[in-house]
Protein backbone atom coordinates (compact mmCIF):
# COMPACT_ATOMS: atom_id res chain seq x y z
CA UNK A 1 0.00 0.00 0.00
CA UNK A 2 1.97 3.12 -1.14
CA UNK A 3 1.74 6.46 0.81
CA UNK A 4 -0.40 9.15 0.38
CA UNK A 5 -0.40 13.28 1.67
CA UNK A 6 -2.83 15.50 1.67
CA UNK A 7 -2.74 19.36 3.08
CA UNK A 8 -5.36 20.83 5.13
CA UNK A 9 -7.10 23.96 3.90
CA UNK A 10 -6.24 27.31 5.86
CA UNK A 11 -8.31 27.14 8.97
CA UNK A 12 -9.23 30.75 9.03
CA UNK A 13 -10.08 30.78 5.41
CA UNK A 14 -13.10 28.56 6.40
CA UNK A 15 -16.21 29.63 8.73
CA UNK A 16 -16.42 27.05 11.41
CA UNK A 17 -19.63 25.47 9.68
CA UNK A 18 -17.93 24.73 6.78
CA UNK A 19 -15.05 23.69 8.33
CA UNK A 20 -17.08 20.87 9.97
CA UNK A 21 -18.97 19.77 6.42
CA UNK A 22 -15.20 19.36 4.93
CA UNK A 23 -13.86 17.03 7.78
CA UNK A 24 -15.85 13.59 6.18
CA UNK A 25 -13.88 14.94 2.68
CA UNK A 26 -10.84 15.49 4.85
CA UNK A 27 -11.44 11.32 6.02
CA UNK A 28 -10.62 10.15 2.75
CA UNK A 29 -6.81 11.06 2.52
CA UNK A 30 -7.17 13.44 -1.21
CA UNK A 31 -8.97 9.76 -2.52
CA UNK A 32 -12.58 9.91 -3.16
CA UNK A 33 -12.34 6.44 -4.77
CA UNK A 34 -11.47 4.72 -1.34
CA UNK A 35 -13.59 3.36 1.42
CA UNK A 36 -13.24 6.19 4.13
CA UNK A 37 -13.86 5.82 7.72
CA UNK A 38 -17.06 7.76 9.00
CA UNK A 39 -16.60 11.56 9.55
CA UNK A 40 -14.61 12.55 12.38
CA UNK A 41 -16.37 14.99 15.05
CA UNK A 42 -14.60 18.02 16.85
CA UNK A 43 -15.26 18.95 20.08
CA UNK A 44 -18.52 19.87 20.82
CA UNK A 45 -17.89 21.96 24.37
CA UNK A 46 -20.78 19.35 25.36
CA UNK A 47 -20.70 18.98 29.37
CA UNK A 48 -18.78 16.65 30.66
CA UNK A 49 -20.07 14.61 33.55
CA UNK A 50 -18.49 14.18 36.82
CA UNK A 51 -16.94 11.22 37.49
CA UNK A 52 -17.05 8.95 39.98
CA UNK A 53 -13.75 7.84 41.53
CA UNK A 54 -13.35 4.69 43.66
CA UNK A 55 -10.28 4.22 45.75
CA UNK A 56 -7.71 1.74 43.92
CA UNK A 57 -7.31 -1.27 45.76
CA UNK A 58 -3.71 -1.16 46.46
CA UNK A 59 -1.28 1.44 46.59
CA UNK A 60 -3.23 3.44 49.02
CA UNK A 61 -5.35 6.50 47.83
CA UNK A 62 -3.67 8.16 44.89
CA UNK A 63 -4.69 12.02 44.81
CA UNK A 64 -6.93 12.09 41.94
CA UNK A 65 -8.13 14.93 39.72
CA UNK A 66 -11.95 14.46 39.02
CA UNK A 67 -13.61 15.94 35.44
CA UNK A 68 -16.01 18.68 36.04
CA UNK A 69 -17.61 20.69 33.39
CA UNK A 70 -15.41 20.74 30.24
CA UNK A 71 -13.99 24.22 29.69
CA UNK A 72 -14.36 26.16 26.05
CA UNK A 73 -10.58 25.79 25.81
CA UNK A 74 -8.35 23.67 24.59
CA UNK A 75 -10.37 23.24 21.28
CA UNK A 76 -9.52 21.59 17.67
CA UNK A 77 -9.65 24.24 15.24
CA UNK A 78 -9.22 21.97 12.09
CA UNK A 79 -9.14 18.21 11.29
CA UNK A 80 -6.87 16.96 8.71
CA UNK A 81 -5.24 13.94 7.00
CA UNK A 82 -1.55 13.58 6.45
CA UNK A 83 -0.83 10.03 5.18
CA UNK A 84 -2.16 6.40 4.83
CA UNK A 85 -0.85 3.38 3.70
CA UNK A 86 0.98 0.34 6.38
CA UNK A 87 -0.18 0.64 9.74
CA UNK A 88 2.32 2.99 12.24
CA UNK A 89 4.17 1.08 14.92
CA UNK A 90 5.75 4.77 16.66
CA UNK A 91 5.91 8.44 15.32
CA UNK A 92 7.86 11.22 16.02
CA UNK A 93 7.72 14.62 15.25
CA UNK A 94 10.41 17.40 15.44
CA UNK A 95 9.32 21.69 15.75
CA UNK A 96 11.99 23.44 13.70
CA UNK A 97 11.72 26.79 12.73
CA UNK A 98 9.11 27.73 10.22
CA UNK A 99 8.40 23.65 9.84
CA UNK A 100 8.43 20.55 11.26
CA UNK A 101 9.61 16.86 10.50
CA UNK A 102 7.85 14.09 11.19
CA UNK A 103 9.37 10.39 11.39
CA UNK A 104 7.32 7.36 11.96
CA UNK A 105 8.08 3.41 11.39
CA UNK A 106 5.64 0.99 10.61
CA UNK A 107 4.46 -2.01 11.38
CA UNK A 108 6.31 -5.13 9.18
CA UNK A 109 3.16 -7.66 8.93
CA UNK A 110 4.79 -10.03 5.83
CA UNK A 111 3.80 -7.31 3.38
CA UNK A 112 6.46 -4.22 3.13
CA UNK A 113 7.67 -2.99 -0.15
CA UNK A 114 9.96 -5.26 -1.22
CA UNK A 115 7.28 -8.31 -1.20
CA UNK A 116 4.92 -5.97 -3.06
CA UNK A 117 7.58 -4.78 -5.69
CA UNK A 118 7.62 -8.15 -7.26
CA UNK A 119 10.75 -8.45 -10.01
CA UNK A 120 10.03 -7.27 -13.62
CA UNK A 121 11.70 -10.73 -14.85
CA UNK A 122 9.19 -12.56 -13.40
CA UNK A 123 11.68 -14.48 -11.03
CA UNK A 124 10.07 -15.24 -7.23
CA UNK A 125 12.06 -13.65 -4.58
CA UNK A 126 14.82 -15.49 -2.88
CA UNK A 127 14.72 -16.62 0.68
CA UNK A 128 17.41 -14.26 1.64
CA UNK A 129 16.02 -10.87 -0.22
CA UNK A 130 12.80 -12.24 2.05
CA UNK A 131 14.95 -11.81 4.59
CA UNK A 132 15.98 -8.81 4.12
CA UNK A 133 12.20 -7.20 3.84
CA UNK A 134 11.14 -5.13 7.15
CA UNK A 135 9.00 -2.26 8.51
CA UNK A 136 9.42 1.04 6.37
CA UNK A 137 10.84 3.98 8.19
CA UNK A 138 9.84 7.16 6.60
CA UNK A 139 10.01 10.92 7.07
CA UNK A 140 7.74 14.09 5.94
CA UNK A 141 8.35 18.04 6.53
CA UNK A 142 5.70 20.18 6.51
CA UNK A 143 5.35 23.84 6.94
CA UNK A 144 4.34 25.70 10.01
CA UNK A 145 0.79 25.52 8.57
CA UNK A 146 0.92 21.88 8.97
CA UNK A 147 0.94 21.66 4.87
CA UNK A 148 3.37 19.01 3.36
CA UNK A 149 6.58 20.02 2.25
CA UNK A 150 7.71 18.19 -1.10
CA UNK A 151 7.56 14.41 -0.73
CA UNK A 152 7.89 11.67 1.22
CA UNK A 153 11.81 10.01 2.31
CA UNK A 154 12.09 6.59 2.77
CA UNK A 155 15.07 6.17 5.22
CA UNK A 156 15.43 2.32 5.09
CA UNK A 157 12.03 -0.41 4.44
CA UNK A 158 14.87 -2.96 6.76
CA UNK A 159 13.21 -1.03 9.94
CA UNK A 160 12.35 -2.96 13.28
CA UNK A 161 8.99 -1.99 14.55
CA UNK A 162 10.06 -2.50 18.06
CA UNK A 163 12.42 -0.04 17.76
CA UNK A 164 10.75 3.04 17.66
CA UNK A 165 11.92 6.69 16.01
CA UNK A 166 13.21 9.84 17.64
CA UNK A 167 14.12 13.11 16.50
CA UNK A 168 16.45 15.48 17.51
CA UNK A 169 17.21 18.86 15.98
CA UNK A 170 21.23 18.98 14.78
CA UNK A 171 23.65 21.64 16.31
CA UNK A 172 24.66 23.19 13.52
CA UNK A 173 21.46 25.15 13.53
CA UNK A 174 20.95 24.79 9.60
CA UNK A 175 17.90 23.20 9.97
CA UNK A 176 19.08 19.71 9.95
CA UNK A 177 18.23 16.95 12.13
CA UNK A 178 19.22 13.50 13.27
CA UNK A 179 17.05 10.61 13.40
CA UNK A 180 16.80 7.34 15.65
CA UNK A 181 16.07 4.08 14.80
CA UNK A 182 16.28 0.52 14.83
CA UNK A 183 17.06 -1.83 12.05
CA UNK A 184 17.42 -4.84 10.76
CA UNK A 185 21.61 -6.21 10.25
CA UNK A 186 21.66 -10.20 9.28
CA UNK A 187 18.21 -10.24 11.32
CA UNK A 188 19.23 -8.73 14.37
CA UNK A 189 18.21 -5.49 15.61
CA UNK A 190 20.65 -2.35 15.53
CA UNK A 191 20.32 0.97 16.48
CA UNK A 192 21.09 3.35 13.16
CA UNK A 193 21.17 6.91 13.77
CA UNK A 194 20.65 8.70 10.37
CA UNK A 195 21.40 12.57 9.47
CA UNK A 196 18.58 14.54 8.01
CA UNK A 197 18.35 17.69 5.47
CA UNK A 198 15.87 20.21 6.13
CA UNK A 199 13.71 18.81 4.01
CA UNK A 200 14.03 15.46 5.48
CA UNK A 201 15.91 14.02 2.96
CA UNK A 202 18.50 11.29 4.05
CA UNK A 203 22.62 12.85 4.15
CA UNK A 204 24.41 10.08 6.40
CA UNK A 205 23.88 7.37 8.17
CA UNK A 206 25.50 4.69 10.84
CA UNK A 207 24.74 1.60 12.79
CA UNK A 208 26.01 2.34 16.10
CA UNK A 209 25.85 -0.93 17.69
CA UNK A 210 26.59 -4.72 17.20
CA UNK A 211 24.75 -6.11 19.26
CA UNK A 212 24.09 -10.14 19.73
CA UNK A 213 20.63 -10.27 20.71
CA UNK A 214 18.46 -6.86 19.61
CA UNK A 215 18.28 -3.44 20.51
CA UNK A 216 14.67 -1.51 20.97
CA UNK A 217 13.21 1.62 22.21
CA UNK A 218 15.60 4.32 20.57
CA UNK A 219 15.28 8.29 22.23
CA UNK A 220 17.74 10.92 21.04
CA UNK A 221 18.63 14.02 22.02
CA UNK A 222 21.09 16.67 20.71
CA UNK A 223 24.67 17.84 22.37
CA UNK A 224 27.53 19.87 21.31
CA UNK A 225 28.50 19.21 17.66
CA UNK A 226 26.59 15.93 17.44
CA UNK A 227 23.90 13.42 19.27
CA UNK A 228 23.61 11.23 22.00
CA UNK A 229 21.19 8.39 21.80
CA UNK A 230 19.52 5.88 24.49
CA UNK A 231 18.58 2.37 23.87
CA UNK A 232 17.69 -0.88 25.32
CA UNK A 233 19.96 -3.70 24.58
CA UNK A 234 19.81 -7.52 25.31
CA UNK A 235 22.66 -8.60 26.73
CA UNK A 236 23.49 -12.05 28.68
CA UNK A 237 19.65 -12.86 29.02
CA UNK A 238 18.90 -9.10 30.35
CA UNK A 239 18.14 -6.06 28.71
CA UNK A 240 19.98 -3.10 29.91
CA UNK A 241 19.41 0.52 28.59
CA UNK A 242 22.53 2.16 27.63
CA UNK A 243 23.80 5.41 26.25
CA UNK A 244 26.09 6.54 23.15
CA UNK A 245 27.49 9.67 21.40
CA UNK A 246 27.95 10.53 18.10
CA UNK A 247 30.12 13.69 16.65
CA UNK A 248 28.44 15.38 13.68
CA UNK A 249 29.88 12.38 11.04
CA UNK A 250 27.96 9.83 13.03
CA UNK A 251 31.10 8.76 14.41
CA UNK A 252 31.03 6.96 17.73
CA UNK A 253 32.25 9.16 20.04
CA UNK A 254 33.99 7.28 23.05
CA UNK A 255 32.31 3.48 24.58
CA UNK A 256 28.53 3.53 24.90
CA UNK A 257 27.99 3.35 28.36
CA UNK A 258 25.84 1.37 31.07
CA UNK A 259 22.46 3.31 32.52
CA UNK A 260 20.74 0.26 34.44
CA UNK A 261 20.59 -2.90 34.36
CA UNK A 262 16.98 -3.68 33.80
CA UNK A 263 15.37 -6.76 36.06
CA UNK A 264 12.55 -7.65 33.71
CA UNK A 265 11.50 -6.39 30.41
CA UNK A 266 12.43 -2.62 29.74
CA UNK A 267 10.82 0.00 27.14
CA UNK A 268 9.49 2.87 26.41
CA UNK A 269 12.85 4.96 26.47
CA UNK A 270 12.78 9.35 26.92
CA UNK A 271 15.28 11.21 27.46
CA UNK A 272 15.76 14.95 27.77
CA UNK A 273 18.63 17.51 28.14
CA UNK A 274 18.49 19.69 30.97
CA UNK A 275 21.61 22.00 31.15
CA UNK A 276 25.09 19.85 31.37
CA UNK A 277 23.07 16.69 31.97
CA UNK A 278 20.91 14.37 30.73
CA UNK A 279 17.88 12.76 32.09
CA UNK A 280 16.77 8.95 30.91
CA UNK A 281 13.27 7.28 31.95
CA UNK A 282 11.64 3.98 30.75
CA UNK A 283 9.34 1.80 32.26
CA UNK A 284 10.44 -2.08 33.32
CA UNK A 285 8.01 -4.54 33.77
CA UNK A 286 9.16 -7.39 36.38
CA UNK A 287 8.34 -10.76 36.88
CA UNK A 288 5.85 -9.43 40.17
CA UNK A 289 3.88 -7.32 38.63
CA UNK A 290 3.11 -5.26 42.00
CA UNK A 291 6.97 -3.92 40.94
CA UNK A 292 6.60 -2.80 37.89
CA UNK A 293 7.71 1.18 37.62
CA UNK A 294 9.10 3.97 36.06
CA UNK A 295 12.57 4.73 36.02
CA UNK A 296 14.81 7.41 35.94
CA UNK A 297 18.60 8.09 36.15
CA UNK A 298 20.57 11.38 35.62
CA UNK A 299 23.71 11.36 33.67
CA UNK A 300 26.62 13.99 32.57
CA UNK A 301 26.21 14.97 29.32
CA UNK A 302 30.01 15.00 28.93
CA UNK A 303 30.93 11.73 29.19
CA UNK A 304 27.42 9.63 30.34
CA UNK A 305 28.70 8.81 33.30
CA UNK A 306 25.37 8.31 36.03
CA UNK A 307 25.01 10.82 38.56
CA UNK A 308 23.80 8.56 41.53
CA UNK A 309 21.84 5.42 41.05
CA UNK A 310 18.56 5.21 38.79
CA UNK A 311 15.56 5.59 40.85
CA UNK A 312 12.26 4.02 40.83
CA UNK A 313 9.94 7.06 41.02
CA UNK A 314 6.89 5.38 40.57
CA UNK A 315 5.85 2.00 41.66
CA UNK A 316 3.25 0.51 38.87
CA UNK A 317 1.70 -2.12 39.60
CA UNK A 318 -1.10 -1.33 37.35
CA UNK A 319 1.52 -1.59 34.68
CA UNK A 320 2.80 1.49 32.76
CA UNK A 321 2.75 2.32 29.21
CA UNK A 322 3.43 4.68 26.80
CA UNK A 323 5.69 7.30 28.52
CA UNK A 324 6.29 11.00 27.75
CA UNK A 325 9.13 13.54 29.29
CA UNK A 326 9.38 16.75 29.34
CA UNK A 327 11.34 19.66 30.79
CA UNK A 328 9.27 21.80 33.62
CA UNK A 329 10.59 24.66 35.39
CA UNK A 330 14.03 23.19 37.16
CA UNK A 331 12.36 19.42 37.27
CA UNK A 332 10.59 17.30 34.40
CA UNK A 333 7.12 15.77 33.69
CA UNK A 334 6.46 12.46 33.21
CA UNK A 335 3.28 11.46 31.45
CA UNK A 336 2.09 7.37 30.85
CA UNK A 337 -1.08 5.48 30.71
CA UNK A 338 -1.41 2.53 33.35
CA UNK A 339 -4.10 -0.19 33.75
CA UNK A 340 -5.76 -0.96 36.62
CA UNK A 341 -4.61 -3.26 39.63
CA UNK A 342 -6.71 -6.48 37.98
CA UNK A 343 -5.22 -6.12 34.63
CA UNK A 344 -8.49 -8.07 33.38
CA UNK A 345 -9.16 -7.73 29.73
CA UNK A 346 -11.18 -4.66 29.22
CA UNK A 347 -10.09 -3.09 32.63
CA UNK A 348 -10.00 0.33 33.01
CA UNK A 349 -6.84 2.59 32.37
CA UNK A 350 -5.94 6.22 33.19
CA UNK A 351 -3.95 8.58 32.51
CA UNK A 352 -1.22 9.49 35.31
CA UNK A 353 1.10 12.91 35.91
CA UNK A 354 4.15 13.32 38.39
CA UNK A 355 6.67 16.23 38.25
CA UNK A 356 9.73 15.66 39.73
CA UNK A 357 12.40 18.37 40.99
CA UNK A 358 15.63 18.73 39.48
CA UNK A 359 17.34 16.27 41.88
CA UNK A 360 14.78 13.73 40.32
CA UNK A 361 12.05 13.45 43.20
CA UNK A 362 8.81 13.88 43.25
CA UNK A 363 5.79 13.17 45.34
CA UNK A 364 4.45 9.20 46.84
CA UNK A 365 2.41 8.90 44.05
CA UNK A 366 1.04 10.99 40.51
CA UNK A 367 -2.00 12.89 39.74
CA UNK A 368 -4.42 10.05 38.35
CA UNK A 369 -7.04 12.27 35.75
CA UNK A 370 -10.48 11.05 35.21
CA UNK A 371 -11.53 11.32 31.95
CA UNK A 372 -15.23 9.61 30.28
CA UNK A 373 -12.40 7.63 28.28
CA UNK A 374 -10.90 4.20 28.08
CA UNK A 375 -7.29 5.39 27.89
CA UNK A 376 -5.03 4.45 25.64
CA UNK A 377 -1.88 7.21 25.31
CA UNK A 378 -0.96 10.46 26.05
CA UNK A 379 0.93 13.23 24.85
CA UNK A 380 2.98 15.98 26.61
CA UNK A 381 4.77 18.81 25.55
CA UNK A 382 5.87 21.13 28.20
CA UNK A 383 7.10 25.36 27.56
CA UNK A 384 5.43 26.06 31.35
CA UNK A 385 3.06 25.14 31.64
CA UNK A 386 2.91 21.45 29.25
CA UNK A 387 0.00 20.51 26.79
CA UNK A 388 -1.42 17.23 27.51
CA UNK A 389 -3.53 15.15 25.48
CA UNK A 390 -5.33 12.01 25.63
CA UNK A 391 -6.26 9.10 23.66
CA UNK A 392 -8.90 6.53 24.13
CA UNK A 393 -11.78 4.68 23.48
CA UNK A 394 -15.37 6.18 23.94
CA UNK A 395 -18.05 3.81 22.84
CA UNK A 396 -17.06 2.90 19.58
CA UNK A 397 -15.06 5.70 18.69
CA UNK A 398 -11.39 7.15 18.82
CA UNK A 399 -11.31 10.16 21.48
CA UNK A 400 -9.01 13.24 22.31
CA UNK A 401 -9.00 15.19 25.51
CA UNK A 402 -6.90 17.89 26.26
CA UNK A 403 -5.62 20.05 29.36
CA UNK A 404 -2.79 21.91 31.24
CA UNK A 405 -0.70 20.87 33.56
CA UNK A 406 1.64 22.66 35.63
CA UNK A 407 2.97 20.03 38.20
CA UNK A 408 -0.06 20.06 40.46
CA UNK A 409 -3.46 19.58 39.79
CA UNK A 410 -4.59 19.52 35.98
CA UNK A 411 -6.81 21.88 34.76
CA UNK A 412 -10.53 20.91 33.54
CA UNK A 413 -9.90 18.43 30.54
CA UNK A 414 -11.86 19.37 26.98
CA UNK A 415 -13.09 16.77 24.51
CA UNK A 416 -10.80 17.53 21.66
CA UNK A 417 -12.28 15.35 18.61
CA UNK A 418 -13.57 11.69 17.79
CA UNK A 419 -13.22 9.48 14.83
CA UNK A 420 -15.15 6.54 14.62
CA UNK A 421 -14.27 2.92 14.43
CA UNK A 422 -10.15 3.36 14.51
CA UNK A 423 -8.06 2.89 16.89
CA UNK A 424 -4.47 3.89 18.42
CA UNK A 425 -3.58 1.77 20.67
CA UNK A 426 0.05 1.40 20.35
CA UNK A 427 0.85 4.79 19.05
CA UNK A 428 1.71 7.84 21.16
CA UNK A 429 0.46 10.77 19.95
CA UNK A 430 2.20 13.95 19.18
CA UNK A 431 2.04 17.33 20.32
CA UNK A 432 3.98 20.07 18.95
CA UNK A 433 3.32 23.60 19.41
CA UNK A 434 -0.06 24.14 18.68
CA UNK A 435 -0.82 20.67 16.84
CA UNK A 436 -1.24 17.44 17.39
CA UNK A 437 -0.43 14.65 15.50
CA UNK A 438 -1.47 11.10 15.42
CA UNK A 439 -1.85 7.72 14.22
CA UNK A 440 -4.75 5.51 13.81
CA UNK A 441 -5.57 1.76 12.70
CA UNK A 442 -8.71 1.33 10.66
CA UNK A 443 -8.70 -2.04 12.28
CA UNK A 444 -8.13 -3.54 8.62
CA UNK A 445 -4.71 -3.64 8.38
CA UNK A 446 -4.20 0.00 6.81
CA UNK A 447 -2.70 3.31 9.08
CA UNK A 448 -2.71 6.83 8.52
CA UNK A 449 -1.71 9.87 10.44
CA UNK A 450 -3.88 12.71 11.03
CA UNK A 451 -2.91 16.42 12.61
CA UNK A 452 -5.19 18.43 14.37
CA UNK A 453 -5.19 22.46 14.94
CA UNK A 454 -5.35 23.03 18.53
CA UNK A 455 -5.97 26.18 20.39
CA UNK A 456 -5.18 26.30 24.10
CA UNK A 457 -6.30 29.67 25.31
Amino acid sequence: MSWQFETMPSVGAVSLRALVATLVGLAACGSPTKATSPGSILGDRRELPTMPVKALDAGGSPSVAEAPAAPAFPRALGLGALAEGERIADLAVLAQPGRFLLAWVTYFDGGGPLLRAAPRSGKKQTDASQQQRGASVVVRALDEDGEAIGTSNVISVKGDSIGGVSLAAAPSGAGEAGLAWVGKDAGIGQVFVTRLSRSGEKQAQRMLTRSKEGCSDVALVSHKDGFIVAYVDSRDGGPGIYTAKVGKDLQRIGAERLVSRAKGEASDVRMLTRGDELVVAWAEARQNPELYGIFVARLLASDLSVRGDPTRVVLAPRHAKGIELGALDDGVALGWVEDSVTGAVNAPRTAALIRLDAALRGPAEPVRVALPVQASSLALDCDRPCRVVVAGSEGDELTFYGFLYDGSQPQPAARLTSIPAVSTEDTNPVVARDWLFFAEDNLHGAGRIRKAKLAWR
